[in-house]
């Protein structure tokens, strides 16, 4: 689980996570920059990308950001917030592929519909190979 809040596991000492910025590799871009499930695909309760709540209890926006690397996720995905996905770091980038396999399912969190934001660039591309928001909508 990115950010960890709300997990449930003791003790609470958990704190929001919001920003994971991962350099890639300008002379290759195909190489997988984030590979999470790279050997097989993650089970039981997938990949949980929650970036938490500040203080006032207002979600917050995680940022997965790469400078032109690609990023694969393969497993289920839960939404426990709103996602942005920019593998052109925000525009100083060429932009790099984002791959969502054929084991990554795209939910919001019960109850939540989350946004899931994507920016690949003029470089870039999206593939997702599963369904998008079947058991728990999207927002957007």
């Amino acid at each position: 689980m990115f950010g960890g809040e709300g997990s449930g596991e003791e003790p609470i000492d958990h704190a929001p996570l919001t920003t994971v910025r991962v350099a890639g590799d300008p002379l290759d871009p195909l190489a997988y920059a984030i590979d999470i499930g790279s050997v097989t695909a993650i089970g039981a309760d997938g990949i949980v990308l929650n970036a938490g709540c500040d203080l006032a209890g207002n979600p917050l926006l995680l940022d997965i950001v790469t400078t032109s690397g690609a990023l694969r996720l393969n497993g289920a995905v839960g939404l426990w917030s709103n996602v942005l996905i920019d593998t052109t770091d925000g525009g100083n980038s060429s932009g790099a592929r984002s791959r969502f396999t054929q084991s990554a399912s795209i939910d919001s969190q019960a109850g939540e519909r989350s946004d899931l934001i994507l920016a690949a660039g003029d470089a870039g591309a999206v593939s997702f190979n599963r369904d998008i928001g079947a058991t728990e909508a999207l927002a957007s």
